[in-house]
């Protein structure tokens, strides 16, 4: 395949067993193990990152290597934006190569002057740099920057326990039924034959294939060119995928090409301050003045507290002024003019009234606990987040008064064990 741009394995030993049906149908039987290992260091890390090269027979010799994500938050799925709903039909088909129209056609106005002249795959590649919905995942071939993804403190707001997936990416494309090669394309790759670009061009937006169907069900691997300087200091690299939101997320069992590492949340700060003597910081991975500013935050702006009860000054009771309720109680007294729920730091939806969910037991969530202006309910973006300053009660002689901002400063200096109520007709409208 002369003039075409791939990247193949060296293997180091015997070749994998071979893939039979009787052997294939032994696994299926077996209960489903999902490979993970913890890391305590970066010294962990790379020990479990050599471990793991050794059991996917990767050879000193190769010159390629796995692949590595870092998820700041453990929970988080292997999953592309444009595919986080699960739904993928012909709307969907439409509206992704409608975005990646207009993205074509306006994004040289915004500097990208590079996106047409790059062709199609790596402009597609430029839509995920800058944010917008694309079926790509992002992966490094660094394990230390996926671990500064993992564990940066401008990222997350605490100590979570954080995630390093760890891919195979050439096992992943010799396990595709639509691809079947261990090899990584680079799709944008000028050189690349007919053939080759025919057999990738499938899994790409405005491809020439009409139906739905005709996307291929899985992810594959490939190669991006390094037309921006963050995809080279990152030394990015892509999945993209393809009808099946969980594809990648299915590979993920003994004998697959992912692995998870979990960083414990209590051993972030040790990470951080050990990726930083090793030269990987905001300013080392985002190698641009963006970059350069995040960084000078992060080491001379304000500390961010992580004491759990710095700010706190209250606790729910059952209340005295609405009989059978629940009521929001000072713990500690509270002096006039003080945001009272200034740590809650909650983002506020509006709903329209006549847009409520039509469920009673539902619809009281909105009247229970929203404020209503202008036919609008302003709301917590997701009511599991409520907290204790959407509990207080209503009274004509209130010792809080709700602000523009709908936050709630005290009026008065108020007494440990006192109630705490607010007007509702000061700033919510009647219904």
């Amino acid at each position: 395949m002369s003039g075409t741009y791939k990247f193949a394995r060296a293997r180091s030993g015997s070749p994998k067993p071979t893939r039979t049906k009787a052997n294939v149908s032994a696994k299926l039987r077996q209960p489903a193990v999902r490979p993970t290992r913890t890391a305590d260091s970066v010294g962990a890390l790379l020990d479990i990152v050599a471990e793991q090269m050794k059991e996917w027979d990767y050879s000193e010799a190769d010159a390629n290597r796995p692949w590595y994500r870092g998820h700041s938050v453990l929970g988080w799925k292997l999953c592309p934006s444009s595919l986080r709903d699960g739904r993928w039909d012909a709307s969907a088909r439409e509206n992704e190569d409608e975005c990646f129209e207009e993205f074509l056609a306006k994004a040289p106005a915004y500097g990208a002057s590079g996106a047409s002249p790059l062709g199609l795959w790596d402009a597609y590649f430029l839509m995920q740099h800058y944010g917008a919905p694309t079926r790509l995942l992002d992966w490094t071939e660094s394990v230390l920057v996926a671990a500064y993804f993992a564990i940066s403190a401008d990222l997350r707001p605490f100590d979570n326990d954080a995630a390093i997936w760890m891919l195979d990416p050439y096992d992943l494309n010799l396990r595709n039924p639509d691809f079947k090669k261990e090899l990584v394309f680079s799709p944008g790759f000028a050189g690349n034959n007919d053939r080759e670009r025919k057999k990738i061009d499938k899994w790409l937006p405005l491809a020439r294939a009409a139906r739905v169907r005709s996307i291929p069900r899985l992810p594959l691997a490939v190669y991006p060119a390094y037309f921006a300087r963050r995809i080279e200091s990152q030394r990015s690299s892509f999945t993209i995928h393809g009808s099946d939101a969980e594809g990648l997320a299915k590979s993920w069992r003994a004998g697959g090409p992912l692995l998870r590492i979990v960083i414990p949340g209590q051993k972030a700060n040790g990470f951080r301050e050990t990726l930083r003597d090793m030269g990987i910081d905001t300013a080392s991975v985002f190698p641009d003045m963006q970059g350069l500013g995040r960084l000078l935050a992060e080491k001379w702006g304000p500390a961010r507290s992580q004491q759990p009860h710095r700010g706190v000054y209250v606790r729910l009771r059952p209340s005295k002024l609405h009989k059978g309720g629940i009521g929001v109680f000072a713990i500690r007294p509270i002096s006039r003019g003080t945001n009272v729920f200034s740590g809650e730091d909650e983002k506020l939806v509006w709903t329209d009234s006549t847009k409520l969910p039509r469920q009673q037991s539902l619809k009281n969530l909105y009247t229970d606990f929203g404020v209503l202006r202008g036919g609008r309910y302003a709301t917590p973006i997701n009511f599991n987040s409520i907290g204790p300053g959407w509990y207080l009660n209503c009274s004509s002689d209130p010792n809080v008064r709700c602000d523009e901002n709908l936050d709630f400063i005290a009026i008065r200096d108020i007494s440990t064990g006192e109630e705490l109520s607010a007007d509702y007709a000061t700033y919510s409208d009647t219904v």
